[in-house]
């Protein structure tokens, strides 16, 4: 196998992905109990569950930028970028419409302008990541996995299959747009659920 090569997903990368999808549905679970008054409101938005909110984000962004990195380390692949922005993008705008950081300036305030996280307003959402200072993760993401990838990393771990538990484990991580978009109407059903039938 030649130097540089990475044939194929990489299921260890695909299992990092489900270990943060895991800690971002334990997130939304604390979250939506305390929207459902069954714990404290300020739990999930302080303390330790705050961190590790910043820690998700963190990770997913980190994630994105290793993924990058590996789509396109031998070129921009237009195709696929066009694609995969149309996807995100549409997720992001069906997820606005159901529903800062550095600099801060009344004219970034403005709705159409807020995912630039220069305002002088933070919207009132747990999942706001604005794009600073956040690109950060995103940035260092590419940069780990291009060290990664001249050490050989990346090559030695395309060899590593894992067996069927990990490989089992990984399969969430293939999908995590999907799961981000669906978890969190599940867990507020079944917490409705739960509160409707213990009545």
């Amino acid at each position: 196998m030649q130097p540089n090569v990475t044939p194929g997903r990489l299921f260890a990368l695909d299992l990092a992905r489900t270990a943060a999808l895991a800690g971002m549905v334990a997130y939304h679970f604390t979250y939506d109990l305390a929207l459902f008054g069954l714990i404290a409101p300020e739990t999930p938005v302080t303390g330790g569950w705050l961190i590790f909110a910043r820690s998700i984000a963190t990770s997913f962004l980190f994630l994105v930028g290793v993924g990058l990195w590996l789509a396109h380390r031998r070129g921009v692949q237009w195709s696929k970028v066009w694609r995969r922005l149309l996807i995100v993008g549409g997720a992001a705008a069906a997820i606005t419409l159901a529903a800062w950081a550095t600099v801060a300036l009344p004219v970034f305030d403005r709705p159409a302008l807020l995912w630039v996280g220069l305002g002088t307003v933070r919207p009132f959402t747990v999942d706001y990541v604005p794009v600073f200072p956040w690109f950060g993760a995103l940035l260092a993401g590419i940069a780990a996995a291009g060290l990664a990838d001249r050490a050989g990393l990346w090559t030695w771990l395309a060899r590593r299959r894992g067996g069927p538990v990990l490989r089992t484990l990984s399969w969430p991580g293939r999908y995590s747009l999907a799961i981000y978009l669906i978890h969190q109407p599940v867990l507020i059903g079944l917490i409705w659920a739960y509160l409707q039938i213990s009545r």
